[in-house]
């Protein structure tokens, strides 16, 4: 065998010798790289058989820590020490009359992995977990983890939560709120479901909020006349988790049209008309704003009022005449949000 890396191969090296017509040879590579290997019978060499990348066995890893999540689970996890393992392998034994069992494995989880949550467990027993990482070339060293007694009893459950409500806190978000009525919580789970129309869809498990959490704010959501969301929240613990508390329908209505038609007319050395067509059927406001031309430069827009949904058109007053320069625009506005600026062509006053 010779060794194919670095400046090229190296020198031929004898590593067995057998008078069978088989061998086997279990070799410590001492390099990473190519390894070539060559086979000769009673007179000559067969040539190249077998090419193999070295490697050695991944590092092990390390912080192996288990905790009880219930009275039957135990959440185990660890620090990845290696970047080449292709697998982990998690044992675990248990302590009866005060002597430790054998070790039995338990998984044998994806390179990658940090954490296994290990369940059908005993109530009020005790279990130690040790770990260590593999890849073709070996396993590491094994890394116990401290002893982990599960508890006898599940406690008490944690109260459930009041004043569940969803708001809807911009065009694709609602906020979905609560008070915290319990003191021994470890987490909340948010859960909504949505009606587009063809009827209630099934509840979905969306977020777990940390303790003594009051809010979730859920994003990425399609707002629309049929689109209805509707959300239930609980408080958990490792004893368990409290009723489901219900908050009512939140509508998320789409964005309002664009106004059409934005136009302007003098009315006097002071006073400009400002209208525009409604195009949508569901805006709750429209805003007006105003720019003006002095000096040569645009000034920054300047919002003038907010009128009620229906109102096409507002006069605006108090106006410096003699050749000023006036713009104005218009946009629809709901609770989901704003329509984009409409924009008359801009007006001068005589």
């Amino acid at each position: 065998m010779r060794h194919g890396g670095g400046s090229g191969p190296g020198f031929w090296d004898c590593i067995s010798s057998s008078g069978s017509t088989t061998d086997r040879c279990d070799l410590a590579l001492p390099l990473p790289g190519i390894y070539y290997v060559m086979v000769r019978g009673f007179s000559a060499y067969s040539g190249v058989t077998l090419s193999a990348t070295a490697g050695g066995p991944p590092a092990a890893p390390s912080v192996l820590r288990g905790a009880a999540t219930s009275t039957t689970s135990i959440l185990v996890g660890w620090r990845d020490g290696s970047p080449n393992e292709t697998s982990f392998t998690l044992a675990r034994r248990q302590q009866s009359a005060g002597a430790w069992g054998a070790w039995v494995t338990v998984s044998t989880r994806p390179a990658n992995t940090v954490e296994y949550p290990n369940s059908g467990l005993a109530a009020g027993a005790t279990y130690q977990y040790r770990l260590r990482a593999c890849n073709e070339a070996g396993c590491s060293a094994w890394v116990n983890g401290s002893a982990v007694t599960t508890p006898t009893t599940a406690g008490a459950l944690p109260a459930a939560p009041t004043g569940v409500a969803g708001t809807i806190a911009a065009p694709t978000q609602i906020r979905v709120g609560w008070t915290d009525a319990s003191a021994n919580e470890t987490s909340f789970t948010v859960s909504r479901r949505m009606n587009s129309g063809s009827g209630w869809g099934a509840w979905t498990d969306i977020a777990s909020a940390a303790a003594n959490a009051n809010t979730y704010l859920n994003s990425g959501l399609t707002g629309g006349p049929l689109n209805q969301y509707q959300y239930r929240v609980r408080a958990c613990n490792a004893a368990g988790c409290s009723a489901w508390v219900l908050g009512g329908v939140v509508n998320l209505p789409a964005l309002p049209a664009v106004p059409t038609d934005p136009a302007t007319t003098i009315l006097s050395p002071t006073r400009i008309h400002f209208t525009w067509t409604d195009a949508s059927t569901n805006e709750r406001t429209f805003t007006v704003a105003r720019r003006v031309y002095a000096a040569g430069a645009w000034s920054a827009w300047t919002d003038l009022r907010t009128v009620s949904a229906g109102v096409t058109g507002y006069t605006d007053t108090g106006l410096t005449g003699g050749g000023q320069l006036y713009s104005y625009r218009v946009r629809a506005c709901n609770a989901a949000g704003c329509s984009t600026w409409a924009t008359a062509p801009s007006r001068r006053l005589p």
